[in-house]
């Protein structure tokens, strides 16, 4: 079997059983392993391939430099953690998942055929159905694929899927909106912030830069959100600002997750207290210490017993890593995004960046509201990342709407050189 061929059966795989159906397929059978299962099947793939991607020095190294940070921090939660061996092994191998999604998928990344990418596009089309009729069907149906919030990160697997691998043309841009857009009717603000970025990136044709036109659309994207997700905002931030100092006033798990992750960051400066202590689903499923030790075991899913809100958000959960871990992870997407753009001035492929972008985006966006950075969706959209973010692919034609041997000035500020996207 050919590269392309594995990276398409792949992809196809991904898609269906950790971007649609996983949790379709827990809810049924009760099996919560598909992740793991399809992480696993990359790994092994990877490995098998590991010779022919020995060309790609740099980023082996990267992931090997990743890998020994994290058994760093997995045998300093084994000496100093605040929970115990098995919290922090079991959210070891959760953290690790989305990160080796990307690094396999990069590794694997090829240049798929014509047919390949329109069959992953009409894949994706005809997931986006399944989930329409779900959604349209009200609470009862919503429910088998774990409620509106799961099923918001479904439309956004499909949607970016459907984006990058269909043809270039104005139907199929207004289709990929249209995917994303029916999660409105689920009322999640996080969708809809996500939905006008989409929305942006899909049809400006440059590279973002700041710029008065940049700007103001990033106004205008954020003064949307806002006034859509008012009510959610003031729940979540600004009422638990003003109620800092009477915690106890406070009934938000989130909202109490995001102001003690300060406290703890501040008595665990550098390194944390490691690993399944703090705002993950280890901690929970090990209760950790933490949550009596910060007064937060009264909490509605913050309790002992009922922890369904302790992993409803992924921002917080950084601090398990201290300030070293937090500059860690700030580093690997400032890495990403200078990858972004120097691979958008090397391959010229417009739709590539914007594709990045998206995904990019998306994880901030998701990171103040939901874990999705370390469930199944998440490690399929940075499996895709991983694919995507490749600089072997190059344009095959100009944009109509963006004119050729246009002047752009590099990203890393050297000499003005020109490029033309598409």
């Amino acid at each position: 079997m050919d590269k392309t061929t594995i990276l398409y059966t792949l992809i196809c795989i991904g898609l269906l059983f950790a971007g649609i159906f996983y949790n379709l397929i827990g809810v049924i059978t009760n099996f919560q392993y598909t992740d793991e299962l399809f992480i696993l099947l990359v790994i092994a793939v990877a490995i098998v391939q590991y010779k022919k991607s020995l060309s790609q020095k740099e980023k082996i190294k990267e992931l090997r430099a990743f890998l020994l940070i994290t058994l760093f921090f997995l045998f300093y939660s084994f000496l100093f953690g605040k929970n115990n061996y098995q919290s922090a092994l079991t959210d070891y191998a959760i953290i690790l998942k989305p990160f080796l999604a990307f690094y396999v998928g990069h590794l694997l990344s090829c240049n798929l055929t014509r047919m390949q990418k329109k069959n992953i596009s009409k894949l994706a089309l005809a997931g986006y159905c399944v989930l329409a009729l779900v959604i349209f069907s009200g609470e009862s149906s919503q429910a088998y694929f774990s409620g509106s919030p799961f099923l918001s990160m479904n439309l956004s697997c499909v949607a970016i899927t459907y984006y990058y691998f269909s043809p270039s043309s104005n139907k199929n841009k207004l289709i990929a909106i249209l995917i994303l857009a029916t999660g409105i009717v689920l009322g999640k603000s996080k969708l809809f912030g996500f939905l006008c970025f989409f929305i942006f990136m899909t049809y400006y044709n440059k590279p973002i830069r700041s710029n008065p036109k940049v700007i103001i659309m990033c106004i205008i994207c954020m003064i949307a959100t806002i006034f859509v997700a008012w009510e959610k905002i003031t729940f979540y931030f600004i009422d638990p600002i003003i109620n800092a100092g009477r915690i106890q006033d406070l009934n938000a798990a989130r909202a109490v997750l995001f102001i003690k992750s300060f406290y703890v960051l501040k008595d665990h400066f550098l390194l944390g207290p490691g690993f399944g202590t703090y705002a993950s689903f280890a901690s929970a499923k090990y209760y950790s210490p933490l949550y009596i030790d910060y007064n937060m075991y009264w909490v509605q899913g913050l309790e002992k017993g009922s922890t369904s809100f302790m992993c409803d958000t992924f921002f917080p959960e950084l601090v398990q890593f201290g300030i070293v871990g937090i500059i860690l992870y700030v580093l690997f997407w400032k890495k990403r995004i200078t990858e972004i753009y120097r691979n958008l001035y090397k391959t010229r492929n417009l739709k590539q960046y914007k594709t990045s972008m998206m995904i990019v985006v998306f994880f901030i966006i998701e990171g103040i509201a939901a874990s999705t950075f370390t469930q199944a969706q998440g490690m399929y959209v940075m499996f895709i990342f991983g694919v995507v973010s490749h600089s072997h692919t190059r344009a095959f034609q100009i944009s109509k709407q963006q004119p050729a041997n246009k002047k752009i000035k590099q990203y890393n500020g050297r000499k003005t050189k020109k490029a033309s996207f598409s």
